[in-house]
């Protein structure tokens, strides 16, 4: 383990994990506890993959029984599309954060071949460079930001804790009182690639949580998109982050089918099909979800 990161008394490592795992009387009470006497301390995590690391602070690992288990109402069905493709693949794990997505594709999707991944936060990267260094399949961790440009911009953060999954890059908006901001590298995924000597596979896997810059992120990532035999997209969609931008869902949708016909379902909803024809939000409620596109057909 990275000799920078401070880790929890075993002890309390144990009683912090079971807690974790189900509803417990004073879970939060410990959390509180736990994050006022050991603030920037690190959560120690034993899974197929090795030792897995998520910051104290962090709230969702607290309530979803640890990273093992994170949001799988949203993952598992994408995972499991993955599987059904039945080939090897290339992941692109853009907003990594500290690889919890990147784990769990690499632990439940055997035919893995490369992972990408792409995260601007400092304290979250030093994590993401710990979790991956198990997998079994070529990993590449690269502390940038992704867009569609090569370059610098402004990553703003409201904090300075390990993991803030919520930081930006801007060069237009206003940072608040509340946040941080420093200077952090730029790329598109066509740019990086143009400079890389790796032959992907013929299916390619792109996770899309950036903040704000998904369509963006999509304009860089046009040639890869385009010119894959085969391809799966994971991108959020936040109502609040879409406002900010003054977006809609259906601007990142029509980001991606300029470059090729895609499917797009919603994994929460049982991998429902969306309707293109209609609003997003007029199809089900108001609020964050995750949503997948599926390329129609293969290359010849």
């Amino acid at each position: 383990m990275d000799s920078t990161l401070s880790r929890l008394p075993a002890w309390l490592n144990s009683l912090v994990i079971w807690m974790q795992k189900g509803d417990k009387l004073g879970k939060y009470a410990l959390y509180k506890a736990v994050n006022r006497y050991f603030s920037g301390s690190v959560v120690c995590y034993h899974t197929p993959l090795g030792l897995f690391l998520t910051p104290t602070e962090e709230w969702c690992f607290w309530q979803l029984g640890g990273p093992e288990h994170y949001y799988l109402d949203e993952f598992t069905p994408f995972l499991n599309l993955i599987n059904d493709f039945d080939t090897d693949f290339s992941f692109f794990d853009l907003g990594a954060d500290i690889g919890t997505v990147s784990a769990l594709v690499a632990s439940h999707c055997p035919l893995l071949r490369h992972v990408f991944a792409f995260e601007p936060n400092r304290g979250a990267f030093t994590l993401l460079q710990h979790n991956l260094g198990s997998c079994q399949c070529s990993v590449y961790a690269e502390h940038k930001a992704i867009s569609d440009y090569e370059g610098k911009a402004t990553l703003v953060t409201r904090s300075r804790s390990l993991g803030d999954h919520e930081g930006y890059i801007s060069d237009k908006f206003k940072v608040e009182s509340s946040e941080n901001s420093n200077e952090i590298d730029v790329t598109s995924l066509d740019a990086y690639l143009s400079q890389s000597s790796q032959s992907l596979a013929r299916l390619v896997v792109i996770k899309i949580d950036v903040e704000g810059q998904e369509v963006e992120a999509i304009k860089g990532a046009e040639k890869l998109i385009q010119h894959a035999n085969q391809c799966i997209l994971l991108i959020e969609i936040h109502p609040d982050v879409l406002q900010k931008r003054e977006q809609t869902p259906e601007d990142i949708f029509l980001a991606v089918e300029r470059v090729r016909p895609v499917n797009w379902l919603i994994p929460k909803c049982n991998n429902q099909l969306v309707d293109r024809s209609r609003p997003l939000f007029s199809q089900i409620d108001h609020g964050q979800y995750d949503i997948i596109a599926t390329s129609h057909f293969p290359k010849p």
